[in-house]
Order: structure tokens, then sequence, then C-alpha cells
């Protein structure tokens, strides 16, 4: 679904953070979608952030005050989407 007017709340380096923050979000009713045209991380230095983060216009303080609120940090991000913790390369 295309949102009206949209905004970047976030830019992320990997695509299991960007998913636990848009969940955050839309625990708050808060409707957020991944960036599809975000480059691929083949075309970007490892570092480099490339997933965005988008809310409606309307949301997008709400949604700010949300990200901020959580404290979060990447990594932590990642664990609760996936349960691994930063290092973990084990499956």
């Amino acid at each position: 679904m295309k949102l009206e007017e949209e905004r970047v709340v976030r830019v992320f380096h990997d695509f299991a953070s960007a998913e636990a923050a848009k969940s955050l979000l839309e625990a708050e009713e808060i409707h957020a979608i991944l960036d599809p045209s975000s480059p691929p991380a083949a075309v970007l230095p490892a570092q480099e952030p490339r997933i965005r983060l988008l809310v409606a216009a309307r949301d997008e303080v709400r949604a700010r005050a949300v990200l901020a609120d959580t404290s979060l940090s990447e990594g932590e991000l990642d664990f609760l989407a996936t349960g691994r913790l930063p290092g973990d390369d084990s499956e």
C-alpha cells in the first residue's frame, strides 16, 4: 500500500532492524512501510544506510517520538526481530 505524502523517519543498515522498527510503529497504530526502492546491499558499502522507513506525513512527528522513546540500537532491534545477538552467526 502506498502512503500519501511519505516521510522518511529513519534509515537502517539491515532489513531486520528496519522491520523491528516498523513493528514498533504499527503497534502504536502508525502505518509504516519499508522503501522498496532502497538499493540492494551489493550496491553500497557495508555500513552505508540503505533501508528507509516511511510513514504518512501526518504521522511523522508521532512516529519519530515513538522511535526516539524506544532508545533501542540497531543491534537491539535486530535481536528483537531475529532473536540473535550481534555477532552470533550460529544457525
